[in-house]
């Protein structure tokens, strides 16, 4: 069992050297009535940009957290599938289910504002 600790900090070791660890991240939420804006601050490294119109939630954007800078939009629209649902107290947001980027292969949750690697 030893060897797999040995390893696991190995690898931790490797992906920091490569700019690419996983980064302690805190999120806060913001909330637009306009797309445009909600897409241009979810580039923010510390936004979820929520896009609401009509007082419904209809999609959210931020950056990665894996630190590739690739944006994530996720459809909050029940109607569509798949969808995700975020929830924000003064802790932060929350956003279920978890995410599994396509694009870089990172899989988290965002709890109270917390990522959380899965």
């Amino acid at each position: 069992m030893k060897w797999i600790t040995h390893a696991l900090i190995a690898i931790g070791r490797w992906l920091r050297s490569l700019g690419r660890a996983p980064r302690e991240r805190r999120f806060r939420l913001q909330v637009f009535e306009e797309r445009a804006r909600a897409v241009a601050s979810g580039r923010s490294n510390e936004v979820v940009a929520l896009f609401r119109s009509g007082g419904t939630n209809k999609w959210c954007f931020f950056v990665c957290p894996c630190g590739c800078g690739q944006q994530v939009a996720l459809n909050l629209m029940t109607s569509h599938h798949p969808s995700w649902r975020v929830v924000s107290d003064e802790q932060g947001p929350s956003i279920f289910p978890s995410v599994d980027s396509t694009t870089c292969g990172a899989h988290f949750l965002v709890r109270d504002g917390h990522v959380i690697w899965c």
